[in-house]
């Protein structure tokens, strides 16, 4: 993607953010011009709606009456299978009831009629249309990180305090069939710059007419592993461990995903991500897939086993990258680092999982293999990477689980005081494999999680790292360096 058509796609989003930012009642007679300018590209772009003036003057209430006193409720229901990222509760609203005779505010003549309205801080924002199905529920996140570090050999490691993650999130349901996800906004640099980035996280429409088979075309999660494929608003720890630096991620592609009682299964084909930097440099294209069981599944008690495999041909001529963070969003360093990755062919990655929740107590453990084929007569080079994690939520709750999807939900408190969780966990990689010297890494993190809300987390991890002498960052900083971490985290999503 050019920086042209990258700078005209930031500048879209912005504005659209602009407005899905405020409720539809929010805008009176008096709007100014800005507003009306604003209002006038989201109902000839965002919109598509063919005479923007009269669009304008509905929204902006111009050509308002007086609606009535009455109060009509409604329920606003999910797609029918939502991803990870997806709340998958029942949003229940109340909007005045309008009259049919003359445009009121909220209203789109002729296209998708009254428009309800109703924002909450538990909800975000949620339109639904009476005279279609459209259905647009408008939340975010936000990610606010601080980090002591303790050095041992390299100094400078990291900022103090950061926005880890700040993210507009829309979820639209088009028709019975279709619907449409994007989530975009700034996180902390993934190309190893630091500072500020955009980022679009997902952009994908997703066909269920074919239920319980689904097809989703755009950027999206390619389906391997379990703690990639749970939102970053529900995994335990505050960044996912040094097994995810294995993981493909978010990109560009085709998929297809299907369940069954006790089963899941989805696979697809894929290319580059569209709209950030990825760690691995250019993915090139090739498949992936994921399947899951739960042999075990009765009330509180949940055994979950999966496996993943991607295989891919790359086109990167510069060399694929593999490297991670010491599980710090905010830390500038990674000692685990393999440089370009000359001769990369083809690169095969073979993921298993598991889980086994029993009430409050929850242990998951993960291994990645990943073998990378190289020509120009280079030794191809084979990493892996492996974590183990126990929780125990103190206050009683236990983990939601997605059956179909194969992974787990949001924690809810049972108490007004909120949930309290322990966590310790334990993780491992190796990126040097002959004449690649990404070098070795052990971490072990103690987690405590206190859920407030059911929007709002608190999150402490200490961080103790292990690096050898051949993780260095590819030479930016000294091996064999043994820092420990002390970070913290509000999370606030909606």
């Amino acid at each position: 993607m050019s920086s042209l058509t990258r700078s005209a796609l930031v500048g879209k989003l912005l504005i659209i953010s602009a407005v899905v930012a405020f409720p539809l009642p929010a805008f009176s007679q008096g709007s100014d011009d800005f507003t009306i300018a604003t209002w006038r590209y989201y109902c000839a772009s965002a919109l598509e709606y063919p005479n923007s003036d009269a669009c304008v003057a509905a929204l902006s209430g111009r050509a308002a009456a007086t609606p009535s006193t009455q109060t009509q409720s409604y329920v606003v229901a999910e797609p029918s299978a939502p991803r990870a990222d997806q709340e998958t509760t029942d949003v229940v609203d109340s909007a005045p009831a309008q009259t049919s005779d003359e445009p009121t505010r909220g209203f789109l003549p002729g296209r998708l009629g009254y428009l309800n309205s109703d924002f909450s801080i538990k909800n975000g924002w949620t339109i639904a249309s009476e005279k279609t199905d459209f259905v647009m529920h408008v939340g975010g996140r936000l990610f606010f990180d601080a980090a002591e570090f303790f050095e041992d050999k390299n100094e400078d490691l990291g900022d103090s305090f950061d926005i880890r993650d700040a993210r507009v999130e829309i979820e639209a349901t088009l028709s019975h069939d279709w619907s449409f996800r994007l989530s975009s906004g700034v996180t902390t640099g993934e190309d190893g710059s630091g500072g500020i980035q955009f980022d679009l996280k997902d952009m994908y429409a997703r066909y269920t007419g074919f239920s319980p088979l689904e097809l989703t075309i755009g950027q999206h999660d390619e389906p391997f592993s379990l703690e990639e494929m749970t939102s970053g608003r529900r995994i335990t720890f505050m960044e996912r461990s040094l097994a995810n630096a294995l993981a493909p991620g978010t990109n560009l592609g085709l998929s297809a995903r299907s369940h069954g009682e006790w089963w899941t299964a989805a696979g697809g084909l894929f290319f580059d991500d569209i709209a950030s930097t990825k760690d691995q440099g250019t993915q090139g294209r090739g498949f992936t897939g994921r399947l899951t069981a739960t042999p075990v599944l009765d009330g509180s008690v949940l055994l979950h086993l999966g496996g993943s495999l991607s295989l891919r041909k790359t086109e990167d001529s510069e060399g694929v990258i593999f490297r991670t963070r010491p599980e710090s969003g905010i830390a500038d360093v990674r000692y685990v680092n393999t440089g370009p990755i000359k001769g990369a062919d083809d690169i095969y990655r073979l993921g298993l999982e598991a889980a086994f929740i029993q009430g409050p107590y929850s242990l998951q453990a993960e291994y990645i293999m990943t073998k990378i084929e190289r020509d120009g007569g280079f030794s191809n080079a084979w990493f892996d990477s492996w974590y183990v994690y126990a929780s125990w939520l103190v206050t009683g709750e236990t983990r939601p689980y997605i059956s179909e999807i194969g992974n787990f939900g949001q924690i809810t408190p049972n108490h007004k005081l909120g949930a309290v969780e322990l966590a310790l966990r334990y993780s491992s990689i190796d990126l040097s494999s002959k004449d690649v010297l990404g070098g070795k890494e052990q971490n072990l993190t103690l987690g405590l999680n206190w859920y407030a809300h059911p929007q709002v987390r608190l999150m402490v991890n200490y961080i103790f790292v292990w690096a050898d002498d051949d993780a260095n960052d590819d030479g930016a900083v000294l091996g064999g360096d043994n820092p420990q971490i002390l970070q913290a985290r509000l999370q606030v999503y909606f």
